[in-house]
């Protein structure tokens, strides 16, 4: 299907090509409505034709397309185009999982934090029904963030009915990663999955696969049979607790595995630590390049009584599982990059009188993260706190405007500059510092966002002809990706408060003065006075736009400073301002993990669980909860944290506000 290249497919211009394998070709498109590149994956045309295939081809994907998750690759479309169904998923050239065993880059601590990231992926996409059928290394993309991005769901499940493997006793998979109950051709259910990928992560720990033979057949019965090799006899580096884990989630019998990803990938979180001090894993193995014609091997002394119980049919199923491993092993790969580290910024003493402004909330992994006048503060479950004075590191001052948690571990800090930090234990390691002398379009970073692809973009007021919002691609700021010299911007102040990508993929934008902005693609539309932003008569300043949030049903809410709270009507094409308890200045807004829609202003903090049409009040300016709060985020303990823009955070445990600093 190379001739796909330079032609369009769908809405889609083909580039280039860039995978190849056995049931599917893999090209880089571009997208000109949405002005991005993405993957389309294509079938071969034999299979084209089969309308059976396509009908199948277009109900499974159609399904997991309705996969949304940090660590899944994402689906943007699917179609057909002249007899060819088609896949579009996002565009990433982070290599894959597999690259970096090959390469040997793999250290233990990213090799658990992949897997641990892979476990939450299929956590929620076992509660959704959706099992993935065909774990390993070559189907864990990296993400531009070092992120686990999961691809190929369902694909093994589509191939099961296009070999004619749907009967009872037929499966599909990697014999490498196969649970015994799929070798056996029993259903895979949420268990197998897991197996899958517990051996994923005795590979990258231990640098080689648990069960290796000549042949896939013997493989396949080695999972069956043969007892797992203990990791630490392969790698005595390991922590015994880590070994536990896999020994746990390889278990023959699925009874005796994790029963959920969800618990595989809180057994990776309550890890011993520290396991990034351990070394990396020793050198991987070559991998076996499987021949395209295979032959049943006589099984292994060990495994023949086993053959003798599952024969005849066994055989078959796994020869035809040989086949499919073949035809889906094929794949290219992306290089990757290396970053190099700089000196780590050590914490301070944070002095109980701390009177900083408070800009920006944050909750990553259990740790609260704080933009502040004064520097960044971390706060951990034990609610203690640390200053971190940025002013010491790079930026111009102390004056930390904003900060984004990334999926990846890391902090993007946006002042004057933007700094991009490793956190550790009591430090902050400087991976790198931009100015706009490195591309950003403007000298105070105010507002950073991290997109569903895993790239940073950040706003701030405008520097001479330069546009004021930036997108760092992964190697390098760039402001010629949005058209800000659009005839519908012309005459704005486009001094940028707050960014937000919608679940539609339009981005939006808040100024400071001059309403908001929508790109949704193919062009701008600015909402301003006569599409509800009128500032009310008694109003002292300007429509200031400091926070957007989609609620559950996809409703956009922004939280608009002396126009109070508004939600926009897509119908009307207009903001409506809606009224929260008489609060006429509304400065936060946020919707937390179970859906419930929290606002907080000058004078309070409200929720609604019902999209906005009833609010209840859960703290005013005399609880402790401290005035003007800006900012708003939850923890896993369910706990609320608010900061104030007149200094001051504090934390709601659902019955009382406790300040943590004022």
């Amino acid at each position: 299907m190379s001739d796909l290249v330079g032609r369009t497919l769908g809405a889609y211009r083909i580039i280039s090509q860039v995978g190849l394998g056995g049931m599917a070709t893999v090209f880089k498109a571009f997208h000109p409505a949405m002005n991005r590149y993405v993957a389309i994956k294509v079938l071969p045309v034999h299979l084209a034709r089969d309308a059976s295939f396509r009908a199948r081809f277009q109900r499974e994907t159609h399904t997991i397309a309705g996969l949304e998750h940090r660590y899944i690759l994402p689906v943007y479309d699917v179609g057909e185009d002249d007899g060819i169904p088609y896949l579009v998923m996002r565009y990433t050239e982070g290599g894959t999982m597999s690259d970096l065993l090959a390469a040997h880059n793999l250290g233990l601590d990213q090799a658990v934090r992949l897997v641990g990231q892979v476990a939450e992926a299929l956590g929620y996409a076992h509660q959704r029904g959706i099992i993935h059928r065909d774990i390993k290394p070559a189907n864990i993309l990296i993400g531009p963030d070092g992120a686990a991005l999961l691809s190929d769901f369902g694909i093994a499940k589509i191939l099961e009915g296009t070999l004619n493997l749907t009967g009872e006793g037929m499966m599909i998979g990697t014999p490498f990663y196969m649970a015994p109950e799929q070798v056996r051709g029993q259903p895979a259910d949420a268990r197998s999955d897991i197996y899958a990928l517990g051996v994923v992560l005795f590979e990258s720990t231990t640098g080689q696969r648990p069960f290796m033979a000549e042949t896939p057949l013997a493989v396949a019965l080695m999972h069956i049979h043969d007892p797992l090799q203990l990791p630490r006899q392969i790698n005595p580096l390991l922590p015994e607790s880590l070994e536990r884990v896999i020994l746990h989630a390889m278990a023959k019998d699925p009874a005796d595995r994790f029963q959920t990803a969800a618990e595989f990938a809180q057994a990776l979180q309550e890890l011993d630590q520290p396991i990034s001090a351990r070394p990396a894993v020793p050198a991987v193995p070559a991998t076996v390049v499987l021949p395209e014609t295979l032959a049943p091997a006589p099984a292994p002394p060990a495994a023949r009584q086993g053959v003798s119980r599952y024969a005849p049919w066994l055989i078959g199923a796994l020869l035809a599982i040989a086949l499919v491993a073949v035809l889906l092993s094929r794949n290219t790969s992306s290089p990757t990059s290396v970053a190099t580290s700089s000196p780590s910024l050590p914490a301070a003493n944070a002095p109980s009188g701390l009177a900083a402004e408070v800009s920006q909330i944050v909750v990553r992994d259990e740790i609260t993260w704080a933009a502040t006048s004064g520097g960044l503060v971390r706060w951990g479950s034990d609610l203690q706190g640390q200053l971190f004075d940025t002013a010491n590191y790079g930026f111009e001052d102390s004056d930390i405007q904003t900060v984004v948690a990334a999926s990846d571990g890391t902090l993007w800090v946006g002042g004057g500059g933007v700094g991009h930090l490793r956190p550790t234990d009591n430090t902050l390691r400087m991976l790198a510092f931009y100015t706009h002398e490195d591309g950003l379009g403007t000298r105070v970073v105010r507002t950073l966002m991290q997109d569903s692809d895993g790239t940073i973009w950040a706003g701030g007021p405008p520097q001479e002809n330069i546009p004021p919002i930036s997108h760092f691609d992964g190697e390098r700021w760039r402001t010629d990706e949005l058209p800000m010299d659009a005839p519908e911007l012309a005459g704005l102040n486009l001094n940028v408060r707050a960014l937000f990508r919608a679940s539609d993929g339009s981005l939006w934008v808040g100024l400071d003065t001059n309403g908001i902005l929508r790109w949704d693609g193919a062009g701008w539309t600015h909402f301003g006075p006569d599409q509800g932003l009128a500032l009310p008569a008694n109003a002292e300043a300007d429509v200031r736009i400091r926070r957007f949030a989609e609620d559950a049903t996809g409703v956009l809410w922004a939280a608009a400073s002396e126009r109070g709270l508004l939600r926009f009507d897509p119908a009307a094409g207009r903001w409506i301002q809606v009224d929260v308890l008489g609060s006429g200045i509304i400065r936060g807004v946020a919707r937390f993990p179970d859906n419930s829609l929290w606002v907080a202003g000058e004078d309070l903090v409200a929720s609604s669980t019902n999209g906005g049409q009833d609010w209840a009040l859960q703290g005013a300016a005399d609880s402790n909860v401290g005035q003007d709060i800006g900012s708003l985020a939850q923890d896993g303990a369910g706990r609320v944290w608010a900061g104030a823009y007149d200094g001051g955070v504090s934390v709601f445990d659902g019955t009382s506000w406790r300040p943590l600093q004022r």
